[in-house]
């Protein structure tokens, strides 16, 4: 058995030695650990993986309903050997953050209403509430369930390698926040595995947790309840150095403007020259309209917009949010 397989070992080896570029080490050598698994269970195809998933997130506020639009993007790689089926979301919420209410969330399907209907009571303390008033097609449906996360799922076709698809769209009253995303392949443990008695589990578990592709995007977030000015200077600052590392701000000249931009704000605060940190976030609004033309992606546009104009607005300035 294990001679049929060895050709399909060599090509699985020198794929994983191929895509060092752009994933760990450690994550290669797990994948070629799970091909070597793979010939002991008679395995001739290889595992769906997903080695690479590009997604985009585009962030609009409505003034009428006052919810913020996360409108995604996901594109499979044509390099990737898996199709596409969930995309989970974190959409976790702290015990010291806004507990927003679900008001005007709006969903695609009555099927993924009624998943939310029946689980949101139980995680109300745990999730920022959030709807769905669109999918690119039918079939498609959302769920949450016993973790914080919501779980898109897609219909029987999934999204192939190669595919793009948008208008993937969520709603919610939280504001945009970094959040981890994760892409789930189809993989059917029975296509891959014949169960008896010797089946190691954890064999089955670990290609589960490899074949998926982890990323980050901007998702709703709850802000704290104790809303403090200069502690939300750091936020911001934060939210600056990490869209810098993700490649959501292109260059370190217009990092470093925005960095300096919130530390200034935040002495000002502390000097107590409210009118001044106003004067420092007015201008950095002014500057993110004319940098999200090459500098900026969205996410990063949406992260420094409406997370400057939420600061704004305990000056008693609503920004236009």
């Amino acid at each position: 058995m294990v001679g049929k397989n060895t050709t399909w070992k060599s090509q699985f080896i020198l794929v994983s030695i191929t895509k060092i570029k752009g994933i760990t080490m450690k994550k290669v050598l797990l994948f070629t650990f799970l091909g070597c698994i793979s010939l002991l269970h008679g395995q001739r195809l290889p595992y769906p993986f997903l080695y690479h998933v590009t997604s985009r997130c585009n962030v609009t506020y409505s003034k009428i309903n006052e919810l913020y639009n996360y409108n995604y993007i996901v594109i499979n790689d044509t390099t990737n050997k898996g199709t596409i089926t969930e995309i989970d979301l974190d959409i976790s919420r702290g015990p010291i953050s806004v507990n927003y209410d679900t008001l005007g969330l709006t969903f695609y399907s009555k099927l993924s209403e009624l998943y939310f209907r029946r689980y949101y009571p139980r995680l109300v303390n745990r999730i920022v509430p959030v709807g769905f008033p669109t999918f690119p097609k039918k079939g498609w449906f959302a769920i949450v369930g016993n973790n914080p996360e919501t779980g898109i799922l897609t219909d029987s076709l999934g999204i192939v390698p190669g595919q793009t698809v948008n208008r993937i769209i969520l709603t919610s009253k939280a504001l945009p926040g970094i959040r981890n995303i994760r892409f789930v392949p189809d993989f059917w443990d029975d296509y891959y595995f014949q169960y008896d008695d010797t089946t190691n589990t954890d064999d089955i578990d670990s290609v589960r947790h490899v074949i998926n592709y982890y990323g980050n995007t901007v998702g709703p977030t709850a802000p704290p309840i104790n809303f403090i000015p200069t502690v939300w200077c750091g936020t911001l600052t934060n939210y600056t150095t990490q869209s810098r590392s993700l490649g959501w701000i292109k260059d370190d000249a217009t990092e470093n403007k925005y960095l300096s931009y919130f530390a200034s704000a935040k002495t000002k605060l502390l000097q107590q020259d409210n009118v001044g940190a106003r004067n420092v976030l007015l201008q950095v609004l002014k500057d993110i309209d004319i940098d999200s033309t090459a500098n900026l992606t969205n996410e990063a546009y949406a992260l420094i917009c409406y997370n400057t104009k939420y600061l704004l607005a305990h000056f008693g300035f609503n920004g236009g949010r």
